[in-house]
């Protein structure tokens, strides 16, 4: 198999290596057999996007993309640890021309901006809004009471629990 343009690599924990293309626009994953790649690796053609650079990989498996093009983050989602042509790819956020990408330990998304010669961070960790008061006495009642957050990213949020301190009936997860 031959590149036309790599720009980015990542290796998973498999071994499997991961190369974006920026002429051909496409993630390949070169599979390891036994945790090793050789030229006979088998090379599967992932996704096509418009001028992917960086590429990550998680401990998950899941395979972040930026494509600089789209300016733009994806994620790749992985199924029990595989990414193929199938899989689902999210856009995690917009707007950073991402050319660079690395995770750390706690899987937090740096991404590199050569453009806005700057690196952003995209937290993943959970975000504790404090104690929010719906009546001041703590005590339940028929009227509905709403919250509004407001974000600044494009992040998906997944999934989120809110607690109301013991007030029955006014806990849920989402």
């Amino acid at each position: 198999f031959t590149f036309v343009t790599p720009k980015g690599i990542a290796l998973d924990s498999s071994g499997n290596v991961f190369v974006s293309d920026v002429d051909t626009n496409y993630v390949y994953e070169i599979v390891a057999s036994g945790g090793v790649v050789s030229s006979t690796s088998t090379v599967i053609q992932l996704k096509s996007f418009t001028t992917p650079e960086g590429v990550a990989v998680d401990g998950l498996g899941n395979v972040y993309v930026g494509d600089y093009g789209a300016d733009a983050l994806y994620e790749i989602v992985a199924s029990g640890g595989v990414v193929s042509s199938t899989s689902t790819v999210n856009t995690l956020s917009t707007g950073y021309g991402p050319n660079g990408i690395g995770l750390d330990g706690k899987g937090n998304i740096f991404v590199a901006n050569t453009v806005g010669s700057a690196v952003y961070e995209i937290s993943t960790q959970a975000v504790n809004f404090g104690n929010v008061n719906a009546k001041a006495d703590g005590t339940s009642s028929s009227a509905a009471t709403t919250l509004t957050f407001h974000f600044t990213t494009s992040v998906p949020l997944g999934s989120y629990k809110l607690t109301s301190n013991g007030v029955t009936g006014t806990e849920f997860t989402d």
